[in-house]
């Protein structure tokens, strides 16, 4: 079968009852949401506790030398809700963000250090259980440095300056119409834009150098995902759909157009990644239908898909392209709920 696109993958590691299996995390991967993250020499995934009120978290560093747990807050037991390496100051410095029930976690690269804790400020009600989530970093053009943005499940977004070891919150972005929790945080510093996406259905993109929000977009799905790929704007939703948005226009005032929208899978998506790099932006997601798709975008932003691989009775949680910062050939990562495998796909 020849793919029709530049990148040709190729499974280089099968599923457990396949054959080879040549990364192991140091538990099975949890039923979370993009529960795949990476630096480009680092692959972290989270293990939650059977209960959150008994059993503390383990975030799971694997590289090809080493392998690390650490157990967040000193062993508190706390449900993680994300992760993710951004890079932050002058020296664009890989710091580890972990937002969880308790707040944001802010580690050294390698998570052995705790430069920074910013405690979640909402008290629990009831059943109503508050937590961070959405992680992103942006390169402020109004005297902050590097801001480090962190979702709240009351519907705003903390910006918190960056100077490491250093960290100061300095903003709150909020919507008046309480969108509801955030599901994830991206932004583009060469739009000069942060965009979150919530679980009511919401859009929001808002404007850094006035902290202004430039458009606010309400759909029917639930957004899972979503990433800048230069000028467009990619969401990932949970009825497997992929949508593009032009953000072309947002540094004249104007706001974001819908470019083409994807039907990748045909369940749940579970996991969603974008990356640019050698000339080429790529997707990959995961769903609960056992699938990876892996997309290709087009110089006109046309997306088409590159590769696709079933992985037989596994729920896939999490995707990553491993080696994101490298030219040439691409791997991406999966994990799957209930594995503490690494599953690795290669492209040329």
């Amino acid at each position: 079968l020849k793919l029709p696109l530049l990148a040709r993958f190729v499974a280089v590691m099968a599923w457990r009852d396949a054959g080879a299996r040549t990364h192991a995390f140091q538990a099975s991967a949890s039923l979370l949401h993009n529960n795949l993250v990476t630096n480009g020499t680092q692959w972290v995934s989270v293990a939650n506790g059977a209960s959150s009120s008994v059993d503390p978290a383990k975030i799971m560093f694997h590289a090809q030398d080493q392998r690390n747990v650490i157990q967040l807050d000193g062993n508190q037991p706390a449900r993680v809700m994300q992760v993710r390496f951004v890079q932050v100051g002058p020296a664009a410095t890989w710091v580890f963000v972990v937002c969880s029930e308790l707040g944001t976690h802010i580690y050294s690269e390698d998570g052995m250090r705790i430069m920074h804790f910013e405690k979640q400020a909402e008290a629990d009600t009831g059943e109503v259980v508050h937590f961070h989530r959405g992680i992103a970093a942006v390169d402020s053009t109004i005297g902050h440095g590097t801001v480090v943005c962190i979702g709240t499940s009351v519907g705003s977004v903390l910006m918190l300056k960056a100077e490491p070891p250093m960290f100061s919150m300095v903003e709150q972005l909020r919507s008046p119409e309480n969108p509801g929790p955030v599901g994830d945080v991206a932004s583009s510093s060469m739009l000069a834009s942060i965009a979150s996406v919530h679980d009511s259905g919401e859009i929001i993109v808002w404007n850094e150098p006035t902290l202004q929000m430039a458009q606010q977009i309400r759909v029917a799905e639930i957004p899972i995902r979503l990433a800048f790929a230069d000028i467009m704007l990619v969401v990932g939703f949970n009825n497997g759909l992929i949508r593009v948005w032009d953000c072309s226009q947002l540094p004249a005032g104007q706001g974001l157009s819908l470019h083409v929208e994807v039907a990748s899978h045909a369940r749940w998506l579970t996991g969603m990644d974008v990356v640019s790099c050698g000339g080429r932006r790529m997707i990959a997601t995961v769903a609960e239908d056992t699938i990876l798709n892996v997309w290709q975008m087009s110089e006109t932003n046309e997306v088409s898909l590159a590769h696709s691989s079933v992985v037989t009775d596994k729920l896939l949680t999490g995707v990553a392209f491993l080696n994101a910062g490298e030219t040439g050939s691409l791997t991406v990562g999966v994990t799957a709920y209930d594995s503490d495998a690494l599953f690795l796909f290669e492209g040329a």
